[in-house]
């Protein structure tokens, strides 16, 4: 969503291109603002990394091995498992 002042440029520069007589560029300017963001802008992004505890493991899967409930977490349980295969609801 845009600021308030950044509707107020774009408004701006479509009345522009209007007063020309070009009312392509008035529509490509709005289309053009209808698609970027204005202001602080977060990056939409993917996290590396997710744990997902009730998801069925499947080949190709990057797991880690947590320790027994009510055990602390170590160094052991950081590190990343790549499955090969599920044999018997075992991980290879």
């Amino acid at each position: 969503m845009m600021s308030q002042t950044a509707q107020a440029v774009v408004q701006n520069l479509v009345d522009r291109a209007v007063k020309l007589g070009d009312r392509q560029l008035a529509a490509d300017i709005r289309a053009f603002a209808a698609q970027r963001q204005f202001g602080l802008v977060f990056e939409h992004n993917r996290p590396e990394r997710l744990r997902l505890y009730g998801k069925p493991v499947m080949k190709g899967d990057v797991v880690q091995v947590l320790p027994e409930r009510g055990k602390k977490e170590d160094s052991s349980s950081q590190l990343l498992w790549l499955v090969n295969a599920v044999r018997g609801g075992l991980l290879i």
